[in-house]
């Protein structure tokens, strides 16, 4: 009963136009650590996580994960023995309003052939859940809770034959002044062996 995450970071988050600086910092985990990002691993979350080497296999599971073609020598994977939840956020904070461009590249494996949406990102809560999601919410919002989003950028798994090659997304969405975050987050319970989510970088 094995399952895995995959979550390597953003490329960027910039406020337009494409010239302007990066919201965030060690956004693609290039400098090999967390540094920037709080992680949260949901409680009795059974399992692991880290920063690893692009296309390195993950952890616990042993998957294979794809190399990302874009570059990079470092992505952050989890690994599950059980059912769990992780979340990898950022905050920034735009002293005006403005539009901004969140770009990532990202892929979500599902070794399990079921995914579910719909019921939150508690695999504790009593009700079936299995997905990977990308979005973007207020900086205030608790953590794995699904209030407050603003944007959701990615829900689900990936289609196709696993793993999965990386696919690069990019969106511009308009803000006004405040604080926000951008979230990676997995969250599974679903005991079928082996099952992999692996997000971006």
């Amino acid at each position: 009963m094995l399952r895995k995450l995959v979550i390597a970071g953003i490329i960027g988050a910039c406020a337009m136009p494409a010239m302007a600086a990066n919201l965030l910092t060690n956004g693609d985990f290039e400098n090999g650590s967390l540094s920037g990002w709080t992680q949260t691993i949901l409680r009795n979350s059974n399992g692991t996580s880290g920063v690893y080497a692009n296309g390195a296999n993950a952890s616990f599971s042993g998957q294979a994960t794809t190399v990302n073609a874009n570059g990079g020598n470092f992505v952050y994977l989890t690994g599950q023995s059980g059912g769990g939840a992780y979340e990898l956020r950022q905050s920034f904070t735009l002293a005006s309003a403005q539009t901004v461009t969140i770009k990532f590249d990202h892929f979500a494996n599902d070794y399990n052939a079921s995914v579910v949406t719909g019921n939150g990102l508690d695999p504790f809560a009593g009700l079936p859940v299995q997905l990977a999601l990308v979005d973007l919410i207020l900086s205030s919002t608790d953590t794995f809770s699904t209030d407050d989003q603003i944007q959701q950028f990615f829900i689900g798994a990936d289609a196709g034959t696993n793993p999965n090659p990386w696919t690069s997304y990019s969106f511009n969405v308009s803000l006004a002044a405040g604080s926000y975050a951008i979230r990676f987050a997995q969250a599974d319970n679903q005991f079928f062996s082996p099952r992999e989510l692996t997000m971006s970088r």
